[in-house]
């Protein structure tokens, strides 16, 4: 029997212990979820003329992009102390950050402390991607990975529409204590958690690495498991004696570097930043006198939430690749007509049968996005990389995908302003087909492999 074999045999329930786990996880992206929707209740609110903090348009698109911004350097912190102290202890220090911000939100007095606020979120949100995923893959069983990975990033949507509900019927200062409250109870739920088995081995601590088996995997051989931990830790460690640096040129490595850059880059590649902060002044620039904007941005967030709800169901039943397709034909009809929408009615077409065209292309962008292209890159990062690149490929995805969404939210204004909605959106709505010739031709199929298949199948 092989060794991927042998984990398959051992792995083949989800426990109690690992739904907790992956509640954790869950309420860590609920956070990462408020902050992304934070803006479309609150930067009208800021530049309103009986502001409590007046806030001008520039700051306001710096209010935007400083969160992406803050990603960058919050990847690089997350890939380091996912390497030092784990992944558990990663998340509670994210947490930490995200609970900074919200303090920082509670005594602004100014717009200066919303950019620092803004800022550490940022920070916290790019720690996120550098810890639960790993996390949650070296917990759950390999059947399972997928779906409790896709579930844990299911709390990005449904704190999209805790925050929009929250920031839109309440205060700035009540809502961040409410948020600053949720923090500390996830932080609590941590502490009760052990760190994962494979933390365990590569500390040396053997008896608590068998403790951690036994409370993440109380059906299977503990010694078994023990065992095949030990082989693939021990066959990495044999990688990392020739140093990180040559293990980086391996081809496996290589494919999985560029998988995760191209990954990374398809939340910026649908402009998802600016569409869900601005979606409230889309309705309003384009007159839709159909519904309400405020209510409508709560009922997009809904429908996101419906999106993960689906990729749950499905990601580890079709597959990554099926769901990366799928949403990439969605975003990319959505964008265009969307762009279409706005292109008309500069011409001076107007009616209720064009405002039902942009409703549902929101409506379309915000299902579809959250079928593929949130929760696919996060499931992949948690399963191509060996356990001493894990905190490179967090820190390489974190970078690239901040990286990437600030440039696409900054520039967005600009852009706007010489060339128009509209071929804005037809341009990411072109960027957007490219996920499917990559996805199709170049993507290897994850769904239920092993960490060991995963790297054969790279390394061929």
């Amino acid at each position: 029997m092989t060794s991927a074999e042998a984990l398959k045999k051992i792995d083949t329930t989800i426990s109690n212990s690992q739904w907790v786990a992956t509640f954790g996880a869950f309420l860590l992206m609920v956070q990462t979820g408020i902050i992304q929707s934070w803006g479309s209740p609150n930067l009208p609110r800021l530049q309103s003329a009986n502001s409590t903090i007046p806030t001008t348009e520039e700051q306001a698109s710096w209010l935007t992009s400083l969160s992406s911004i803050g990603g960058i350097p919050g990847a690089l912190i997350g890939s380091i102390l996912t390497g030092l102290i784990g992944s558990r202890k990663n998340m509670i220090m994210t947490i930490m950050s995200l609970a900074v911000s919200w303090l920082c939100i509670i005594l602004a007095d100014s717009v200066t402390w919303l950019f620092v606020a803004r800022f550490m979120s940022g920070i916290g949100t790019g720690m996120s991607y550098a810890c639960y995923p790993f996390f949650l893959g070296e917990v759950a069983t390999p059947s399972a990975r997928g779906t409790l990975i896709t579930l844990a990033s299911g709390g990005n949507a449904v704190g999209m529409c805790i925050g929009v509900v929250i920031e839109t019927y309440l205060t700035m200062k009540i809502s961040s204590l409410m948020h600053l409250s949720q923090c500390l109870l996830t932080v609590l739920l941590l502490l009760v958690l052990p760190d994962t088995p494979y933390y365990f081995v590569k500390k040396k601590n053997i008896e608590s690495a068998r403790g951690s088996v036994a409370f993440y995997h109380s059906k299977s051989n503990a010694d078994e498991e023990l065992n095949e931990i030990k082989k693939f830790i021990e066959m990495n460690d044999c990688k990392v004696d020739k140093s990180k640096f040559s293990a980086l040129k391996t081809k496996a490595v290589c494919k999985a570097n560029c998988y995760i850059i191209t990954l990374s880059s398809l939340p910026a590649l649908a402009n998802i930043v600016a569409i869900r902060t601005y979606m409230e002044t889309f309705l309003r620039k384009g007159n839709v006198t159909i519904i309400n904007p405020q209510p409508f941005v709560i009922y997009s967030t809904i429908v996101g939430a419906v999106g993960v709800i689906l990729a749950l169901l499905l990601i580890d039943k079709v597959g990554r690749r099926f769901l990366l397709i799928l949403s990439s034909l969605g975003l990319t009809l959505a964008l265009v007509f969307l762009g279409s929408y706005f292109y008309l009615f500069k011409l001076g077409y107007e009616g209720l049968h064009l405002q039902w065209l942009v409703i549902f292309a929101l409506t379309l962008y915000s299902l579809t996005f959250s079928i593929g292209f949130y929760p696919v890159p996060s499931t992949i990062l948690g399963e191509i990389y060996p356990q001493h690149l894990k905190s490179i490929g967090g820190c390489l995805s974190g970078v690239v995908a901040s990286t990437t969404l600030s440039i696409t939210s900054k520039a967005y204004q600009n852009m706007v302003s010489v060339v128009g909605e509209a071929f804005v959106f037809w341009l990411h709505a072109l960027l957007c087909t490219l996920a499917i010739p990559f996805a199709i031709f170049i993507l290897p199929e994850t769904k239920g492999k092993t960490f060991r298949e995963i790297q054969m199948i790279l390394a061929k």
